[in-house]
């Protein structure tokens, strides 16, 4: 691969920058102690997955051929960060003395943490456009890689 010192620092550019994911790890961190952060931290690495499985598929394609279920996509994004926003704003102050002692569930955090990936502009923009630059796609394919074949007499 020629251009993988570029994408090495690409993805480690990405992966340092705090994104959505990240501030709501932190916050539910901070609120709920490491048992009710888990469920945000594995739904946001199943949104990755989901959307990096997303840019593998032809899925990925219409979406990198389609500028308007592109900016679609963008804008869903952007209305849902919105809404954490507002959300977040029409909180009541958090008070450290007051941590709940039971966190919200598991599958509820999940689901944000999975929401807020897969409605992230930056994981999103890291799959879809930036990350199919680094395939090569002229170059060979390997099929059949599970299974061993003998070469073929000539």
């Amino acid at each position: 691969m020629q251009h993988y010192s570029l994408y090495l620092l690409m993805a480690a550019a990405t992966v340092l920058s705090p994104g959505p994911g990240i501030l709501m790890t932190l916050t539910n961190s901070l609120r709920f102690g490491l048992r009710g952060t888990l469920g945000g931290i594995l739904g946001t690495a199943c949104g990755s997955f989901i959307v990096a499985g997303v840019s593998a598929t032809s899925l990925g394609l219409l979406l990198a051929a389609s500028a308007l279920a592109f900016t679609v996509m963008k804008w869903i994004g952007a209305a849902y960060l919105f809404y954490l926003g507002v959300k977040l704003l029409r909180a009541p102050a958090f008070r450290f003395d007051e941590i709940p002692s039971q966190p919200r569930g598991f599958a509820r955090r999940f689901g944000e943490g999975m929401a807020v990936q897969l409605t992230n502009p930056k994981s999103i923009f890291f799959f879809l456009s930036i990350f199919p630059q680094f395939i090569d796609t002229q170059g060979p394919t390997r099929r059949n890689s599970c299974c061993w074949s003998a070469p073929s007499a000539a």
